[in-house]
């Protein structure tokens, strides 16, 4: 009976967003939906979820020992392009790339660099890319996925054997920008701080979806000091590997953040796309071990913990739950999050949030059904 009232609720929550009825149901419920508790051991839930994808203890930070030292080009901007099957979308988004505006500063002498890496497509993508011989650097590599391709640009640009550009930017292979948005984020990285835009989404045929504020946990749209990814590399094999610009990059800024509500990102909607796909598919669940990794991280990076990072740690918690409540996996991944929560690492900490709140309390005491409900209505 629980799991058919928590069916309704998933399907008229879109309604009771709209009409602003979530919190009003969302109390009424939480009265009357029975608290079931897990059972599961730390031990067993982490052997379930490995059988999704098997945890890899291999860190994405590289020892300081190990990290070339770099001379930076002051006045460098690398763009980093991975592509995979790309031949129906490569030439729109190089071409609003090379077609940018003037650079800013005239007085200096920007250097602009390309680095497309073709990561093992089996299309036509490299024929395309032949056009662009000169304009563009081409990586060739066996397919290893998204972060793969960004972890082999990186390696190039920061081999200690020649000067690394002073800032990057990631534009992913289906997207586009406009051309006035490199030249407008400079400008605005030359008054100071790191700077990210706002995006459009667009179909394939460039109808406009909605627009974005600038995303926080998504590496496009910002222009970013190169220096930020000296030792950090992109998770491999994980979906949402964006997320370490949330838990490693971020936290280390020196400058201040400037947002920018230019909407200057073209971000396409593909219906193959991990963010169309994602729902119901239990390989969602293997963010645990990609949190798990970078809470490891972010102490080999000399990153104090905050309370800001704790309630990250709880709304990824929601975005999850909320998207694979339905999978029987889904109570070891809660049940693997209700143990890190209590852990001596975060026990100090409380959400301050009213809607973390609502998912930290039956989290922390293992309620499956109280953790799905906040999930899904908060």
């Amino acid at each position: 009976m629980t799991n058919k009232l928590l069916d309704i609720v998933e399907r008229i929550t879109p309604a009771l967003r709209r009409l602003h009825l979530c919190k009003v149901v969302y109390e009424l419920l939480r009265m009357f939906v029975p608290q079931r508790n897990t059972k599961m051991s730390f031990a067993e839930a982490e052997q379930v979820l490995q059988t999704i994808h098997r945890g890899s203890d291999a860190s994405n930070v590289i020892p300081e020992a190990e990290a070339k030292p770099l001379e930076y080009e002051e006045y460098g901007i690398a763009v980093i392009v991975p592509a995979y099957n790309a031949e129906d979308t490569i030439d729109d988004c190089l071409y609003s790339i090379l077609s940018r505006q003037t650079l800013v500063n005239k007085k200096c002498c920007w250097k602009y660099s390309v680095i497309v890496v073709n990561d093992g497509s089996n299309d036509h993508t490299a024929e395309r890319l032949q056009r662009y011989a000169g304009a563009i650097h081409v990586i060739t590599q066996p397919n290893g996925g998204l972060s793969a391709a960004r972890n082999a640009a990186l390696d190039y640009l920061m081999d200690g054997q020649k000067p690394c550009p002073r800032y990057l930017m990631f534009v992913d292979a289906d997207d586009r920008l406009d051309p006035q948005m490199i030249d407008i984020l400079l400008q605005q990285r030359v008054e100071g701080g790191s700077v990210e835009c706002g995006y459009r989404r667009v179909t394939r045929d460039g109808k406009i979806i909605d627009i974005q504020r600038p995303p926080h946990g998504f590496a496009c749209g910002k222009l970013v000091d190169a220096e930020l990814f000296h030792r950090v590399r992109f998770p491999v094999g994980y979906w949402h590997e964006d997320g370490i610009w949330t838990t490693l990059i971020a936290p280390r800024l020196t400058e201040r953040r400037c947002i920018s509500y230019y909407l200057g990102y073209l971000y396409t909607m593909t219906p193959g796309s991990i963010t169309n796909s994602e729902r119901n598919d239990a390989r969602v669940l293997d963010i645990y071990w990609m949190c798990k990794r970078e809470n490891d991280d972010r102490l080999l990076l000399r990153i104090p913990d905050t309370q800001e990072f704790y309630e990250e740690c709880l709304d990824d918690v929601r975005r999850v739950v909320s998207q694979t409540w339905r999978l029987p996996e889904c109570e070891a991944y809660i049940a693997a999050m209700m143990h890190e929560m209590n852990s001596a690492r975060f026990a100090a900490y409380s959400a301050k949030d009213w809607r973390m709140r609502q998912i930290e309390r039956p989290l922390r005491r293992g309620d499956l059904t109280g953790v799905v409900l906040a999930a899904l209505l908060i």
